[in-house]
């Protein structure tokens, strides 16, 4: 909250709080083959306002060369106002395990684990696993867009520049 507060002052982009608080996780999802993906969560520490308290999901993967901390912000001022904003490194990628073989079968697999994750953790994080979507910059695009293409349980997908 307070990084984001200086984002506000200082005019850092379009950030807007959205007033909810804002749990944080960090963590490790187990990825295709046993490779540990690093992971975090954003997610509002109050029930959904809607009739199941649940919130809608946004999974984010890092862009070429980026690390979790790309989408931080964003991952802040979308918990603020009612998502669940799950961002994982993607193999080969700093913390993360394996090596990358730019969006090949690995990846796209280790992209049903992360949604599998979701489902797991769901009850924790207010999660509505009926709505789950991808979004990413470049090398994240291009994988939530690859991800929703083979898994059915991903209904959306904003990609920036993939």
């Amino acid at each position: 909250a307070a990084v984001m507060g200086l984002a506000h002052e200082s005019t850092l982009g379009d950030l807007e709080d959205g007033g909810l608080p804002v749990d944080w996780e960090q963590f490790w999802i187990e990825g295709s083959g046993g490779v540990q993906l690093k992971a975090v969560v954003a997610f509002p520490a109050a029930p959904g306002t809607n009739t199941a308290g649940l919130f809608p999901v946004v999974i984010l993967a890092n862009s070429w060369l980026m690390n979790w901390w790309e989408y931080a912000l964003k991952q802040e001022e979308w918990a603020s106002r009612g998502y669940v904003v799950l961002m994982y490194v993607a193999r080969g990628w700093w913390e993360s395990g394996g090596t990358i073989s730019a969006a090949g079968a690995a990846e796209l697999a280790d992209c049903g684990k992360v949604v599998d994750t979701v489902f797991s953790r769901a009850s924790t994080w207010g999660a509505d696993t009926g709505k789950i979507a991808m979004a990413g910059v470049s090398y994240g695009g291009g994988l939530g867009a690859l991800c929703a293409a083979h898994d059915t349980r991903v209904g959306a997908v904003v990609s920036m520049s993939a």
